[in-house]
């Protein structure tokens, strides 16, 4: 990899982490400056709560599949996917159940309603 791509990848990393730090995840740091064991289990982000946060910024689609399967995460974590795509949009992917299991706690607690 490039030393270019590289820095556009730890600054989209950064962009993540003050993301939720925004939303009250006030800890949060990368894993490259927290934790080398936890950057070599795939996890960009640290203190992100439930949610194992890996984070891609290349114009190719990443494996997603591959890319889940292996981040080392706890069971109940929530492995999440960042995608952005160079001059265009940004993804989080992750997995069907993970997403449902999300949505039904919204419900459940009324802050989404249901048709």
């Amino acid at each position: 990899m490039s030393n270019k791509n590289r820095n556009k990848g730890h600054k989209y990393e950064r962009d993540i982490r003050k993301d939720f730090i925004r939303l009250g995840f006030s800890n949060c740091v990368t894993s490259r400056y927290g934790s080398k064991m936890l950057d070599d289990k795939g996890i960009d982000l640290m203190y992100t709560g439930d949610f194992a946060v890996q984070c891609k910024c290349y114009s190719r689609n990443p494996n997603y599949r591959r890319v889940l399967d292996e981040m080392q995460v706890r069971q109940t974590d929530y492995p999440v996917i960042f995608h952005k795509v160079p001059r265009g949009s940004e993804y989080c992917i992750l997995y069907k159940e993970d997403f449902l299991e999300l949505l039904e706690m919204l419900i459940e607690n009324k802050i989404i309603k249901t048709p």
